[in-house]
């Protein structure tokens, strides 16, 4: 059997009206789909909840790593303070607060892109 997929995505930010804007000036960023064993070094805490009909299973992601190892680039994104930020470590050190809901949407969207749709749980 020969699997094939998508190892990388070009992700257009909402962040601050980004899609909004005309395509030269967008910021795009280059996520990486993680692999299971990827995704299985960035859990930090896994707890287990008894609950009626089952357990619930929460798992703690270490953001920051997330966020180093699959933000591959940045194109487009620039702060007085910092200049060109074009990898995933230099947003995580920029200074301009505003970027944490940069942080914030991008970890949102590693971790969607990392999971199977439900379509392809049921195939």
């Amino acid at each position: 059997m020969r699997l094939t997929g998508v190892l990388q995505t070009k992700y257009v930010p909402k962040f601050l009206g980004n899609r909004e804007l005309p395509i030269t000036e967008q910021v795009e960023v280059e996520i990486k789909h993680l692999t299971h064993g990827e995704r299985e070094m960035l859990k930090s805490d896994i707890s287990y909840i008894q609950k009626e009909g089952g357990v619930e299973v929460k798992v703690r992601t270490r953001h920051a790593d997330l966020i180093k190892l699959g933000v591959l680039s940045i194109s487009g994104l620039s702060t007085e303070a910092d200049g060109d930020i074009c990898t995933g470590k230099e947003l995580l050190e920029a200074k301009d607060h505003r970027l944490g809901d940069l942080i914030d949407e991008l970890v949102a969207e590693l971790k969607t892109q990392s999971e199977l749709s439900d379509d392809r749980k049921k195939n």
